[in-house]
């Protein structure tokens, strides 16, 4: 479903081509939880399977979706892209247990947001050793480049022991080292804007 992912030759090192895990099975949400902000009304589809191994992603009400099983060492390949004004989004990484009292979990966020795709955000109380003190997030390198509106965006992330690295359209955007989570559930930001989804391919490192 991702196959064309893994053609770019400025991923670093040499991407590993061994047949991956599809989180999302092409059908339906089996294996995924939603958590919102609000209630949804009856009938609305914040997913939606399209052609071709497209999940459409409402956007709101405001949440994620997330994995029911946790990961550990792991690459992880997924594409998106803005079907109408670019907007925000995130992958979450290493979500620990469901909180009652915010709709955020502990985890560290790879920025999706449109023009800031890449940054390492860390959320309620989650750490790493690189961000500078009194920082809200991680900047993401200066040759980073998000494709134009409308065009897919593909992000590799490596996830290895306490260490966590973040490519953005073949080229290094981010690494997290000393991380306070080494494993966890893996999730999809829900921030208002809709957008397409494609690949979520899991390979164990």
């Amino acid at each position: 479903m991702l196959a064309p992912a893994f053609a770019c030759a400025a991923c670093s090192a040499t991407p590993d081509e061994r047949p991956g895990t599809a989180l999302w099975n092409g059908r339906d949400l089996n294996g995924w939880e939603i958590v919102v902000k609000e209630p949804v009304p009856a009938g609305t589809a914040l997913l939606r399977p399209a052609a071709d191994g497209v999940l459409q992603v409402a956007g709101k009400p405001v949440g994620y979706f997330a994995t029911r099983e946790s990961y550990s060492d792991f690459e992880l390949v997924l594409e998106w892209r803005w079907t109408e004004k670019p907007g925000n989004s995130g992958v979450l990484l290493h979500i620990g247990e469901a909180r009652t009292d915010k709709v955020w979990p502990n985890c560290l966020q790879v920025q999706m947001k449109a023009g800031t795709a890449g940054e390492l955000l860390p959320m309620e109380g989650f750490t790493f050793a690189e961000l500078p003190p009194g920082a809200r997030a991680l900047p993401r390198t200066a040759a980073t480049q998000e494709a134009p509106a409308g065009g897919w965006n593909v992000c590799r992330i490596l996830c290895r022991g306490d260490a966590v690295e973040c490519w953005l359209n073949g080229t290094l955007a981010n690494r997290a080292t000393h991380c306070s989570a080494r494993a966890g559930r893996i999730g999809i930001q829900l921030e208002g804007a809709p957008f397409e989804l494609r690949g979520l391919v899991l390979r164990k490192l």
